[in-house]
């Protein structure tokens, strides 16, 4: 019979879109002809761009040269060269170019050529008003020579209307892509829109919770709670939303997997705004998400989240700056800083340690060859998404037939298997999505998969090494009657606790294995003291784990240990 299997498993799962540099956020162009460049460590502002824009702006660079690509103000599109893009004039963002949070640059996410440009209608000045609401336009950095061209048949692509000047964007491996948000005026609801392989879903996923944006509550103008920002955090997990002419902020947690804004949380703070309106505008969530940021137009206040409910975070309440003029967009730059926009000024102030309490707020960071307004453009997300891993059951031993299966909650529509096993003949390939395979000899071994997901195609792969696992006990050990356990429980109740050998000689080296062959403790002289921990001294998971040992005469021997607790 056999008597145990020793795991000696080498695995490693290849992806296809391996980890680049992220540097799509290098440059920024907004206000009057801003322009201001990170790309070289320290960003600068003396370059001179083509925008001229009182909010509406949003920027993208290569994600791996950081060489700018192009920018808008939701009307038009220019190139690096700072000319309109063919197709590029016509885009139906807001008339007066003063729509708080449009537009919005998202990535392709299975192309590295192209790019959605999503756009939102203002709303101060529309008398009677012209709802062009939130539409999307396709630019292709393949056309023109490699400057850029949007496609005039996804030009302006209606998705919906009667919206806020609130808009933020999600990365979501859950779904490989992307989630939109936009908030309904006149409600509490919330839009989530799909962007992913397939496209970008025109069925959004509606959450209704949270404060109900009534423009009539207003003291001052019926469209402001429809104003100002809203965010989500790097992890993507919570989104704040600044209520304009209130009090409060909300705060939401966020499914990317499903869409749905959840869980509100709404703080009440009290600032240095004038009575009437309260002003809240720009925000930011801190690089790490431990802070939040937000400006009412003359001041920069700072909320801590670590202890996350209302109360907490309303204690918290700091005023950080107040600069000689007016404080408008927070956004994250390149270098991880949080950068403010001083209103009618040539300079953006910085928080140096946005996710310290004590942030080093600096005036004067940057000074541009424009003039800086309201707007900054957004963060553009990262395009490079991680590829499902191959999984196997149950171990790595030839003398098992091994299972494999693809990890994921993606949609599969087919696969085709190819488990690097020419000898095997006929079994080396597979169609069935969980196959099964006995390898034909010892060695190492390169498993493959080619996939077509519902959006997407990608080709997976695993190397693995097949060992022939004993299929008898180890021979006795001569001359060390040595007793040895098959369990312990490392659970400190002082029974069991320890890995001990009876008859244990001197200078008797051990090691301890996982089931995967993989080093995790090791002793030149054991002292019958290892406790279920690795070197580090981390607790492991419960699990069989393999036993080596050599004594000082050179007698060896092997065997199995399981750890419970």
């Amino acid at each position: 019979m056999v008597y145990q299997r020793i795991l000696f498993l080498s695995l490693f799962t290849l992806f296809l879109g391996q980890a680049q540099a992220q540097l799509q956020n290098s440059h920024w162009t907004f206000g009057y002809n801003c322009w201001v460049d990170f790309s070289g460590g320290v960003p600068v502002g003396n370059g001179a761009s083509a925008i001229y824009s009182n909010e509406q702006c949003a920027t993208v660079s290569n994600e791996v040269t950081g060489q700018l690509l192009f920018y808008s103000d939701g009307q038009s599109v220019w190139n690096a060269n700072h000319t309109v893009m063919p197709n590029g004039l016509n885009l139906f963002g807001g008339a007066y170019l003063s729509s708080t949070q449009g537009p919005l640059i998202v990535p392709f996410p299975e192309d590295d050529s192209k790019y959605y440009l999503f756009t939102l209608d203002d709303l101060e000045y529309d008398i009677p008003q012209l709802d062009n609401g939130l539409r999307y336009t396709v630019v292709d950095m393949n056309q023109n020579n490699g400057l850029g061209d949007v496609d005039p048949l996804q030009k302006n692509v209606f998705l919906t209307d009667f919206l806020t000047e609130k808009m933020t964007v999600v990365r979501s491996e859950a779904i490989r892509g992307y989630w939109v948000i936009v908030h309904k005026r006149e409600s509490k609801q919330f839009l989530a829109y799909k962007v992913d392989g397939c496209g970008v879903d025109p069925i959004p996923v509606i959450s209704n919770v949270g404060t109900e944006l009534l423009g009539a509550n207003s003291n001052f103008d019926p469209r402001m709670p429809f104003y100002g920002s809203m965010k989500a955090n790097h992890v993507g997990d919570r989104i704040a939303m600044p209520i304009d002419d209130s009090k409060f902020i909300d705060f939401y947690s966020f499914d990317a997997a499903s869409g749905n804004l959840l869980n509100p949380i709404t703080v009440e703070v009290t600032d240095n705004t004038p009575a009437s309106p309260i002003r809240k505008y720009g925000c930011s969530f801190s690089p790490d998400g431990s802070m939040f940021y937000y400006t009412n137009n003359i001041s920069v206040y700072q909320l801590k989240l670590t202890a996350y409910d209302s109360l907490s975070i309303a204690t918290s309440h700091t005023l950080i700056a107040t600069p000689a003029n007016p404080t408008f967009q927070i956004e994250e730059g390149l270098d991880g800083k949080l950068y403010v926009a001083i209103g009618g000024s040539n300079v953006l102030d910085v928080i140096n340690a946005p996710n310290s309490t004590f942030c080093d707020y600096t005036s004067n960071a940057i000074t541009t060859n424009g003039l800086v307004l309201l707007g900054l453009p957004a963060r553009v997300p990262e395009r490079n998404f991680s590829s499902p891993p191959i999984t196997m059951l149950p171990d790595s031993c030839w003398q098992s037939t091994t299972s494999f299966s693809i990890n994921t909650d993606l949609s599969i529509n087919q696969v085709s298997w190819n488990f690097g096993d020419p000898n095997s003949g006929g079994s080396n390939t597979s169609t069935i999505s969980v196959p099964s395979h006995s390898f034909s000899n010892v060695g190492t071994y390169t498993v493959s998969a080619l996939v077509e997901f519902q959006c997407y195609t990608d080709t997976l792969a695993l190397t693995l090494s097949v060992v022939d696992c004993p299929q008898d006990p180890p021979p006795p050990i001569p001359n060390y009657p040595l007793v040895i356990p098959n369990v312990i429980s490392s659970n400190n109740d002082g029974l069991n606790d320890l890995f001990e050998i009876e008859n244990l000689p001197e200078n008797t080296e051990v090691i301890i294995l996982n089931r995967w062959g993989n080093l995790v403790y090791s002793s030149a002289n054991y002292q019958n003291n290892w406790d279920g921990k690795d070197t580090s001294g981390k607790e492991l998971a419960d699990g069989v784990y393999t036993y080596k040992f050599t004594t000082e005469t050179g007698t060896i021997g092997h065997g199995f240990v399981h750890l419970v607790r």
